[in-house]
C-alpha cells in the first residue's frame, strides 16, 4: 500500500499537468482569436497601426506557445492583408502570405477582402509556395490540424495607410519574384450600408488587374420598377463606381447585381444575379453617416431648398437633381455627390474619358429654359394672286399703253380700272372684276375747241393671266422674351428681297405674343408653341407675265395693315442655341393679300 502511494501521486500529478496544458492551450487559442478579432476591427476602422501591433503580438503569443495550426495561418493571412491593403507594402504582405501557404497549401482568401492588390500578392505567394518557395525560404511545411475559421475583416479597405511602428516577427528571406499567372476574372464588391430614402445610393466594386474584363455593368431595381435597369459603371480610383439616382431609392430596399464583360460583350464574371440579387436596405432615417464611395463623403438627400419669402414657386427655381450622364450647366443642378464636369453630371474624380455616355440613359435635362431669344431664318413664301389686285405703280411713260387704233394694249401687264375709257371713237369700259372702279372717270376728254385729249386711268391693276400661287422668298427676324414661363412677347421683322414701290414696300414690322403648349421646362430639347400678332408694312407679289411684256411688270400692293398666326417648333441643342421651324399665315388689309411663310432658321437664347 505504501509502494502504491507514490505511483498514484505521480499519476495524479501527470493528469494535473495535462489538464493545465489543455487549459493553457485553450487560453492561448482564445487569446489569439481575440487579438485577431480586435486587430481586424481596428483595420476596419482605419487604425492600421493598432491592427499591425495586435497581429504582431498574436504572432509572438503563437510562437511562445508553439501554436502551428490554423490560428497561426489566420494570423499570417490577416497580417498580410493589413500590410498590403492598409500600408500598401506588397513585400511584407508577400512574406506573410507565403508563411501561410507553407503551413497550409490549401488556404483560401475571402473574396470580400481580396482587393485587386491583395489578390495579386496572394496569387504570387501561392505560385512561389507551389514551386518550392517554402524550402528556399527555409520554412517547414506541416500538416494542418482540424480547420479553424480564418478571422476576416468586415469590409475591404483599399486606401494606402501609414507605416506600422512595430516590425513583423521573423520575416522570411527574400525570394526571387516570379511572373504572375493570369488573373481569374471576378468581381470584388461589398454591399453598401443602409441608405436613407430619396438619397443617392453609391455602389463600388473592383476587379483583378490583367484580366479580359472591359466593362462593368450595374443592374438595379427600386420600388415600382418591374425590370432591372442596366447602367455602365465608371472607372473610379482602383475600381468602378456608380451612384443610383435618388429618384430610384425608396423604402424598403434596392435590389441589384453586377456583370463584367469583355470587349465582345461576353459575360466573364458576376456578383449576384437577377434571381439572387444583392439588397441595399433603404430606411426613413439614419443613426449615422450613410454609405459613400472610397475617399468621398456620403451624399445628402435630394431635397428642394425652401423658397425665400416674397417669391412664388414659379419665380423660385427648383433644383433639378440631375443624375449621372445628364446634361448640366452648374454643380447645383446635379444630385448630391455629383459635379457638373464638362456639362455632364459625373462622380468627382471619376475617369469618364472614353466612357460611352450614350450607354447611360440621358433623359432631358431639367433646367431653366432661357427666356430671351433671337431668331433668324429664311422664309419660303407662298402668295395667292387673282384678278383685280392693285398694282404698286402706273405703267412707265414709255410703255405702249395704247395701240395704233387707240385701244388699250391687251398685252400690257397693267389693267386700267373699270371707269376708265380708251380713246376709240366709241370708248370701251373695262369689266370691274379685272380692276375695280375708283369713282374717278378717266379716258377721252373733249376740249372747248373740239379737240380731244387723253386722261390716263387714275388706278391700275396688275394683269393676272393665270390666278394661283406664286413663290415669294424673304428673311425673317424675331427678338423676344418670355415674360412668364410659357408666354413671350416679341418684335418681328420680315424683309422681302424683291419689291416694288410704296410705303414699307418690302418689309413688315410688328409684334406677336407666343404661348408654349409643349415643353419649355427644359434648357434643352423640343418645344412647340403658337403665336398671334399684328404688323405694318407690305407683302408684294409679282405675277408672271407673257413674253410680250418686254420685261416690265407691276408688283401687287397689300396692307398696309396686317395680322398673322403661326407656330414655333424649337429644338435647343444647348441652353443658348437651337434650331427653329415656323409655319405662319399672314393676312394683309385693307389691300387684301394672303400669304403663307415656312421659315427655317436658328435661335440664340440668353438670360
Amino acid at each position: 500500500m505504501e509502494r502504491r502511494f507514490p505511483i498514484v501521486c505521480f499519476c495524479l500529478l501527470l493528469a494535473h499537468l495535462f489538464a493545465v496544458d489543455v487549459a493553457l492551450a485553450q487560453q492561448t487559442d482564445k487569446q489569439l482569436i481575440e487579438l485577431n478579432n480586435e486587430a481586424m476591427e481596428a483595420y476596419n476602422n482605419l487604425d492600421v497601426s493598432k491592427a499591425t501591433s495586435l497581429l504582431e503580438k498574436a504572432l509572438s503569443v503563437a510562437m511562445e506557445n508553439g501554436v502551428t495550426g490554423q490560428l497561426l495561418v489566420a494570423t499570417y493571412i490577416n497580417l498580410g492583408v493589413v500590410y498590403v491593403g492598409g500600408q500598401n507594402n506588397k513585400q511584407k504582405g508577400l512574406d506573410q502570405f507565403l508563411r501561410a501557404f507553407c503551413l497550409d497549401p490549401s488556404v483560401q482568401l475571402d473574396p470580400l477582402i481580396g482587393t485587386p492588390d491583395i489578390q495579386e500578392v496572394f496569387l504570387q505567394a501561392q505560385q512561389i509556395a507551389g514551386s518550392g518557395g517554402c524550402s528556399a525560404a527555409g520554412i517547414p511545411q506541416t500538416a494542418p490540424p482540424p480547420t479553424v475559421p480564418v478571422v476576416q475583416p468586415q469590409q475591404p479597405m483599399v486606401q494606402p495607410m501609414v507605416q506600422p511602428t512595430v516590425q513583423p516577427v521573423a520575416p522570411v528571406q527574400p525570394v526571387v519574384q516570379q511572373p504572375l499567372p493570369p488573373a481569374i476574372p471576378q468581381i470584388f464588391h461589398q454591399p453598401p450600408s443602409p441608405q436613407v430614402s430619396q438619397a443617392p445610393l453609391p455602389i463600388y466594386a473592383e476587379i483583378p488587374p490583367n484580366t479580359e474584363i472591359d466593362r462593368l455593368y450595374l443592374h438595379y431595381s427600386g420600388l415600382g420598377m418591374d425590370t432591372f435597369k442596366q447602367v455602365e459603371m465608371i472607372p473610379y480610383q482602383s475600381g468602378f463606381a456608380y451612384q443610383i439616382s435618388c429618384r430610384d431609392v425608396w423604402e424598403p430596399r434596392v435590389r441589384y447585381y453586377l456583370t463584367a464583360v469583355d470587349s465582345n460583350d461576353r459575360v466573364l464574371a458576376t456578383a449576384g444575379t437577377a434571381q439572387a440579387p444583392f439588397e441595399a436596405l433603404v430606411v426613413t432615417a439614419l443613426q449615422g453617416p450613410g454609405p459613400a464611395l472610397p475617399g468621398a463623403q456620403p451624399p445628402g438627400v435630394c431635397k428642394d431648398v425652401e423658397c425665400p419669402p416674397g417669391l412664388s414657386g414659379e419665380e423660385c427655381a427648383k433644383q433639378p437633381f440631375l443624375q449621372i450622364g445628364d446634361g448640366c450647366d452648374t454643380d447645383r443642378e446635379c444630385q448630391p455627390g455629383l459635379i457638373c464636369d464638362e456639362e455632364i453630371c459625373m462622380i468627382p474624380g471619376a475617369n469618364a474619358d472614353g466612357l460611352d455616355i450614350e450607354g447611360i440613359e440621358k433623359p432631358e435635362k431639367p433646367g431653366e429654359f432661357a427666356k430671351g431669344f433671337f431668331q433668324l431664318g429664311f422664309a419660303f413664301g407662298i402668295t395667292s394672286i387673282y384678278s383685280g389686285m392693285i398694282a404698286d405703280a402706273p405703267p412707265p411713260e414709255n410703255a405702249p399703253v395704247f395701240l395704233d387704233d387707240g385701244r388699250f394694249n391687251p398685252d400690257l401687264p397693267w389693267v386700267p380700272d373699270a371707269n376708265s375709257f380708251d380713246n376709240q371713237e366709241e370708248p370701251q369700259r373695262y369689266p370691274s372684276d379685272e380692276c375695280a372702279a375708283d369713282d374717278i372717270v378717266t379716258g377721252v376728254i373733249i376740249n372747248e375747241d373740239g379737240s380731244r385729249s387723253i386722261q390716263y386711268p387714275s388706278r391700275w391693276c396688275a394683269r393676272i393671266n393665270s390666278p394661283g400661287l406664286v413663290l415669294l422668298p424673304a428673311l425673317r427676324v424675331a427678338v423676344g422674351y418670355f415674360v412668364l414661363p410659357r408666354l413671350s412677347v416679341a418684335g418681328v421683322f420680315r424683309f422681302q428681297f424683291e419689291a416694288g414701290a410704296g410705303t414699307l414696300a418690302n418689309m413688315l414690322l410688328g409684334g406677336r405674343a407666343e404661348y408654349i403648349f409643349y415643353g419649355g421646362e427644359t434648357a434643352r430639347g423640343l418645344t412647340i408653341s403658337g403665336f398671334l400678332g399684328a404688323t405694318a408694312g407690305q407683302i408684294q407679289a409679282k405675277p408672271p407675265q407673257n413674253d410680250t411684256s418686254q420685261g416690265i411688270a407691276p408688283f401687287i400692293i397689300s396692307g398696309i395693315g396686317g395680322a398673322h398666326i403661326g407656330a414655333n417648333v424649337r429644338y435647343r441643342f444647348h441652353k443658348n442655341f437651337g434650331l427653329v421651324f415656323s409655319p405662319e399665315f399672314d393676312f394683309q388689309f385693307p389691300a387684301i393679300l394672303m400669304n403663307g411663310d415656312i421659315t427655317i432658321g436658328a435661335e440664340a437664347a440668353f438670360f
